[in-house]
């Protein structure tokens, strides 16, 4: 993932203050879908698509978000990204305060990403 910090939390010399905003924004450029296994977010958050586009695969359904398109989102809301024939997708990204941490949903239910990951590890081996 390709991230290009718009605002910066860290205090920069070229800066007479320090800029606090309760959000972090991102210019995104997504490059792979993600794995077809829905997940959620750590915090709220909103996406507006720029160029490209993507299905979003949701538990309502499956969608198609064109250039032009927004949304935001709750942390608890799952999903994944398909991109459409493989091509890049670019996105303003931004989100708010953590809430929880990442998680997936297995068949066995909602599951943090720690444990998800060192499930599909050992699964592998």
């Amino acid at each position: 993932m390709i991230r290009h910090h718009l605002i910066f939390r860290e205090k920069s010399d070229h800066l007479e203050d320090n800029i606090r905003v309760p959000f972090n924004a991102y210019l995104h450029k997504i490059l792979l879908s993600d794995e077809p296994i829905l997940h959620d977010h750590p915090w709220n958050w909103g996406t507006f698509i720029i160029s490209g586009g993507y299905y979003e695969h949701t538990p309502e359904g499956t969608f198609w978000r064109a250039p032009g398109s927004w949304r935001t989102q709750t942390s608890t809301d799952l999903h994944w990204l398909e991109l459409k024939d493989n091509k890049p997708c670019w996105t303003l990204f931004w989100h708010g305060a953590r809430k929880r941490t990442w998680g997936f949903q297995t068949d066995d239910g909602w599951m943090d990403y720690r444990t998800f990951l060192k499930n599909r590890l050992e699964s592998r081996v």
